[in-house]
């Protein structure tokens, strides 16, 4: 009887996990990650793009909502020099996770309403998405070594990166084309009238 009710018990609290991972809620996540659980979402697929994409008005809204993929966008100007100091630094920390963070360059001189629209005030300002959505921001060039650790704990427990699907375009991209099944197709043992 008491191993009975450990597996009602254990059953109940799986149930329970596996909806709250539907929510898609960090907290949710951390708690399913206690229990040993790996919360993490579906796997992203390879990113055809630069890893570093300079952004503009046009492009800007969509490109931080990549699943599955750290993105910072980083709002600079050519003649500052933090930004100069940061810029490779950024470029070191990408390579180095290999598709899992993308950058996004904004030059606050040629898209000043962009900027305004921000509320960008200073830079380097640096937006932090995971999956889509901020989860940090900082202004000013850390150090090398900070921005590295700030960063490792927002691509820790994202799925790792799949094979391109066969036209080569990720889901989030245009150009992924799904096809329906034909009109043709019956379960076994059916048959047309």
């Amino acid at each position: 009887m008491k191993t009975t009710r450990n597996n009602l018990l254990r059953t109940g609290c799986i149930a329970s996990l596996t909806t709250c991972l539907f929510t898609s809620c960090d907290k949710t996540r951390k708690l399913a990650k206690s229990f040993g659980f790996n919360p993490s979402a579906r796997p992203a697929v390879a990113y055809d793009g630069s890893l570093i994409t300079e952004l503009d008005r046009s492009t800007y809204d969509q490109f931080p909502h990549q699943p599955g993929r750290v993105v910072l966008v980083d709002f600079h100007a050519d003649w500052c020099g933090p930004c100069r100091k940061l810029s490779p630094i950024l470029e070191k920390i990408v390579q180095e996770h290999e598709g899992l963070v993308l950058v996004g360059k904004v030059n606050v001189d040629v898209n000043k309403e962009l900027a305004a629209k921000e509320g960008v005030s200073e830079i380097p300002d640096v937006r932090v998405y995971r999956d889509g959505k901020q989860v940090a921001k900082f202004v000013g060039a850390p150090s090398e070594n900070k921005l590295r650790q700030q960063i490792n704990e927002y691509v820790e427990g994202l799925p790792p990166i799949t094979a391109s699907t066969t036209n080569g375009a990720s889901p989030s991209q245009p150009g992924s084309v799904i096809t329906p099944m034909s009109k043709d197709w019956l379960p076994p043992g059916m048959s047309r009238r």
